[in-house]
């Protein structure tokens, strides 16, 4: 958990109580990235390179050790509630 990109979307999920579809995951990330009020805030182009790097890496990552969940096909991300309490 060592990457800041980790703990915010960990962040997210448990204070939206999750699942999350992760478009809008990473668009709150986005706006805890940028310490802005809302992550329109953020442009576009930050935001989609945010979207892709939880996609393709940390998303995965935390899938691996068991923090998270991802249906690519619910378009869904929720916490592993057994591994986070």
């Amino acid at each position: 958990m060592s990457h800041e990109r980790r703990r915010f979307a960990l962040y997210c999920l448990e204070r939206y109580h999750t699942p999350m579809a992760l478009a809008d995951l990473a668009d709150e990330v986005a706006r805890l990235e940028y310490d802005v009020d809302t992550f329109l805030q953020v442009s576009g182009e930050d935001v989609k390179e945010i979207y892709l790097d939880l996609y393709h890496s940390h998303i995965p990552k935390m899938v691996e050790v068991n923090l998270l969940e991802y249906s690519q096909e619910k378009d869904s991300v929720y916490l592993n509630r057994e591994s986070v309490h």
